[in-house]
């Protein structure tokens, strides 16, 4: 296996732990307490995971989408790492400079949840990753609808290294 696959299959990992374990301990919460859980921290079913992963030198960037589409299959995927070292600036997004990238975009449900949102948080975080600061935690925004429920996790770093059921004690205990 090369570097890239081990990556890719360690994040895939993370994201699985982090789910399982949010999924074992939800039912234990009592109801008041399950309705506290935030929107942005729901990983209840239906749930599709896709994170898209880049590198510029030593500093990294993952940006989590979760979608709760009516598909019931739970999947996750793993888009990258790419590196962003010899970014264009100009008039067109960043985003159409990494193809795999924008296919992604374009050939899934992010229409219908906050493609044009998605572009732009793309476009400014690649901008910042070399002024970030490495999170502890992942920065949250919604994406789309309350209807179209999908959210999108920013994580200056690898997220990897951050313990997933610290994560999920962070979203439950608060």
């Amino acid at each position: 296996m090369n570097e890239m696959h081990d990556k890719k299959s360690k994040l895939g990992a993370w994201l699985m732990a982090l789910v399982l374990r949010f999924r074992e301990k939800y039912p234990r919460l009592n109801p008041e307490k399950q309705r506290t859980i935030s929107s942005l921290e729901d990983l209840r079913n239906p749930l599709q995971i896709n994170a898209i992963w880049l590198i510029k030198d030593t500093r990294e960037l993952q940006m989590i989408i979760f979608t709760h589409a009516p598909n019931p299959n739970f999947n996750i995927g793993v888009h990258g790492p790419f590196s962003i070292s010899a970014i264009e600036e100009g008039g067109s997004p960043i985003i159409e400079q990494f193809e795999e990238v924008s296919e992604f975009l374009y050939q899934n449900d992010l229409s219908r949840v906050g493609r044009a949102q998605l572009e732009e948080y793309f476009d400014t975080n690649v901008r910042m990753i070399d002024n970030s600061q490495i999170s502890t935690y992942p920065e949250k925004r919604m994406l789309g609808t309350e209807k179209e429920k999908a959210f999108l996790w920013t994580f200056f770093g690898n997220i990897t290294e951050v313990d997933s059921d610290e994560v999920v004690s962070q979203i439950l205990e608060h």
